[in-house]
Parts: C-alpha cells; sequence; structure tokens
C-alpha cells in the first residue's frame, strides 16, 4: 500500500496535498482510505518543507516593575520608501507606560543609533535599567556601550533578540503596525508628501492614545495629566493680538485660592493614579501569562528529543522559489517551560535555540548517518539547500569573462542579484 501511494504522490502530479492524492488513488485503486492518505502526507518530507507555518507561537509576556525599567530598540525599514535622505525609522518604547519615540535615520548603523538614541531619548528622559533588541548583535557593540557609560549613571544591561523574529518584541512590531497605518492616513490627506513631515504628529497621536493594558494614555502614565490637546479661543476675539493685561486676567481666574489643600489633593490623586496604572498592568500581564501557559502546554507536549521537525526559514535569507522550511532533528529540549530546541540539519548543527512557533512535527524518520556535524547558521544551511540561482551569486566586480566567476564556473548565467547587468558578459545569450 505504502509503495502505491508513494508512486501517485511522486508521478506526474508530484507532492500535492491529502485531498488531490486521495482522488488519483481513488480514480485508479480501490480500498484506499483517505485517512491513510492524510497520515501518508504528513510523514513526506517534501510536502513537510513546503507547508507554511501552521503552529505560531503565542507571545511570551515581559514584565517591567516601573517606567524606564525596560526600553526597546528597533529600526523600521523605508527602504522601499524613503523620504530624502532618509531610509530608516528609529523606535524606543517604554515596555511599562507604552510611551513611543521615533527618529528618522539615512542607515541602519550602530554610530547613527548611539547618536540617535543620545539625542531622542536619554537626553529626555535618561538611561533604561534594560535596553532590548532585536537586531541581533549588530548594535550590541562598543559604540552603543561607550554611548551609554559616558551618559550619566550609565548602568543599563543590553539584552539581544534573535533578528528577522519579531515574537520577542511583539509590543514593538505592534506600534510598528499602527505607525504605517496612521503615516499612510496623513499622507493620503496631503498627496505628494512624504512620511518625515508626519512623524512627530503620528507619534503623538500614539503617545496620547488609550492603551488597554494599562487603563489609561502613555502620556498620562509618563507625565501623570492628560495632553493639553485644545486650542484656547478667546471669546469676542478679534483680529488684534491680546495685550498683557488680557493675559494676565485669563491666568489669574484659574489661580485657586487655596494653593496648599489643591497640592496635597492633586500629589494624592497622582499617587492613587500611579497605583491603579501598577494594577492594570500586572493585572495583563497576569492575563497574557495565563493564556501563554495554556497554549505552550497544548504545543509543544509532542515536541520531544530525538523527533524530526521542519523549520521555519525567514523570508529574507532564502529566494523565492526555495522550499520555506528546513528538515531537521531534535538535539536537545530546554528552557523553564521546555519551549526551546536545538537543532540540527543535513548541512550542521544549528547555531540558535528555536522555539515552538518556528515548528512542525514530522510524522517520518530520516538517516541522519551522512549529516554534518559542524556548527552552522540557519542563513549558511539555507543557502546551501537553496536551489534558486538568486541565492548563488558571484559579486564580482569585472565582466564575468573567466573561469574565477563562481557562476560561469559553475556554467550557469549570472543573476540580477550579482551585479549590474551592464557590466556582465554571462548572460544567457552567450555561450559557455
Amino acid at each position: 500500500m505504502f509503495k502505491t501511494l508513494k508512486l501517485v504522490h511522486e508521478g506526474t502530479r508530484s507532492h500535492t496535498g491529502y485531498h488531490k492524492l486521495f482522488k488519483d488513488v481513488e480514480d485508479t485503486f480501490y480500498g484506499v482510505p483517505r485517512s491513510l492518505c492524510k497520515e501518508f502526507i504528513k510523514g513526506c518530507v517534501k510536502c513537510a518543507c513546503k507547508k507554511p507555518q501552521n503552529n505560531i507561537a503565542p507571545l511570551k509576556p515581559i514584565s517591567s516593575k516601573h517606567f524606564m525599567h525596560r526600553g526597546q530598540l528597533d529600526l523600521v525599514d523605508k527602504r522601499a520608501d524613503p523620504d530624502g535622505p532618509f531610509c530608516w525609522i528609529g523606535h524606543y518604547n517604554d515596555h511599562f507606560s507604552k510611551f513611543n519615540f521615533f527618529w528618522p535615520q539615512e542607515r541602519k548603523s550602530a554610530i547613527e543609533v548611539a547618536h540617535n538614541l543620545k539625542v531622542h531619548v536619554f537626553s529626555v528622559i535618561g538611561l533604561p535599567f534594560i535596553l532590548q533588541h532585536d537586531n541581533g548583535r549588530e548594535f550590541c557593540n562598543d559604540i552603543i556601550r561607550e554611548t551609554i557609560k559616558i551618559w550619566p549613571g550609565g548602568n543599563v544591561k543590553i539584552i539581544t533578540g534573535r533578528p528577522r523574529h519579531p515574537r520577542t518584541q511583539g509590543l514593538v512590531e505592534q506600534v510598528h503596525n499602527s505607525l504605517h497605518r496612521l503615516l499612510a492616513a496623513k499622507r493620503s490627506e496631503t498627496p505628494g508628501s512624504g512620511w518625515l513631515e508626519h512623524l512627530y504628529e503620528v507619534q503623538y497621536s500614539l503617545n496620547t492614545q488609550h492603551h488597554s493594558s494599562i487603563k489609561v494614555t502613555p502620556y498620562e502614565a509618563v507625565f501623570g495629566q492628560k495632553a493639553n490637546d485644545g486650542v484656547f479661543v478667546v471669546t469676542n476675539a478679534t483680529d488684534e493680538f491680546i495685550n498683557e493685561e488680557a493675559i494676565e486676567m485669563f491666568i489669574s481666574e484659574d489661580i485657586p485660592t487655596d494653593i496648599d489643600s489643591q497640592t496635597d489633593n492633586e500629589s494624592q490623586t497622582d499617587i492613587d493614579s500611579q497605583t491603579d496604572i501598577e494594577k492594570n498592568y500586572k493585572h495583563s500581564v497576569q492575563n497574557t501569562m495565563r493564556k501563554y501557559n495554556k497554549k505552550m502546554s497544548k504545543s509543544n507536549a509532542h515536541i520531544v528529543k530525538g523527533y524530526f521537525v521542519t523549520v521555519r526559514i525567514p523570508v529574507v535569507e532564502r529566494a523565492s522559489g526555495d522550499l520555506p522550511r528546513l528538515l531537521c532533528k531534535v538535539d536537545d529540549v530546554s528552557g523553564k517551560d521546555q519551549s526551546l530546541f536545538k537543532l540540527s540539519c543535513e548541512y550542521g548543527i544549528l547555531q540558535s535555540y528555536y522555539d515552538i512557533g518556528d515548528l512542525e512535527l514530522l510524522n517520518n524518520t530520516v538517516d541522519t548517518s551522512e549529516w554534518s556535524k559542524t556548527s552552522v547558521s540557519l542563513h549558511a544551511a539555507a543557502k546551501k539547500a537553496s536551489f534558486s540561482l538568486a541565492s548563488k551569486r558571484c559579486n564580482c566586480k569585472g565582466s564575468c569573462t573567466t573561469r574565477t566567476c563562481k557562476c560561469r564556473k559553475a556554467m550557469v548565467p549570472c543573476g540580477s542579484k550579482c551585479h549590474p547587468k551592464t557590466t556582465c558578459k554571462n548572460t544567457i545569450s552567450d555561450d559557455n
């Protein structure tokens, strides 16, 4: 029966789903149940490597104790929509209060990031206890460390997440989605405008919106009062400017007579308000943690050491025609809730640990006797597994007329990602 299903599945309509497999088998053979076709598809390595990611891990909640306890840093890629020389948007978010800072950047460099952090963030609210970012170790270098050291009170822990895995900074990614939508709405109101002229207006809008987790706006959480969104308009206004006497009259109307008692009442109100914010924040974290634990207990209970899985390859690590997943074996399981997996593949042992949201279980065993035992990154493994010409680029600076060109040596034409086409002689029309 297995040989029959294998013959049909790998025949003319190669590696289709179990519905189409069952239809093909049903037209030719008799007595093959649908459930058997479904189980056969689950054990097919090629089908497992081409399926999309269905097992999405929940966002692991991060707890902060107070304002400026944890700051999250990220960059928004605007290279496809630059505004003058600016191709990036820097973003700093205080995790407790949800307060945001945005700024434009020309390049994705640690020098520029450190400078903008100093100008836009540290000079306003000081240093956080924890600085977290998801750009790998690219920004965790001497430049940012020295910037933090020379700042008064510099005692900051830097936490580095995995690049291109936004689940480790779910709050920041949610703000990015809101940022894109608000910028698009603002630019639609003024056609022809760039995103830079609306960036700080959107920043103010996000900081003065009610947030469900703290039950107030980020502005109130930081400054202890509502933002002054209104414009003071004098009744019976004329075209003339208001003189000094009128200004003093308006101000004197708002000055309370009993300043001491009002100050005490406002201080007590601020304390109560801050207590409510902390209580709402803790309640939100507890609810999120409860949902997280419930989902994790269901999702990773069936993946143990020795099982075969497929790991998701990020879009930026592969060509459009490559398989979106890589076949791997679970070598180790770790973490407090057994949610981190050490994997090995045909090309070596993957350097990072992966969570349940990157994996899909394979109901089959594979011969691993010829698998490499060297350490390899997912980027390098995905490149070796790729059969697309786009991943095999030569990066030549000449015209690719000799066999020193990797593409010419492999007897394939140079792709569009190798170098500018005008300087290349190794095109499809050439005889290799």
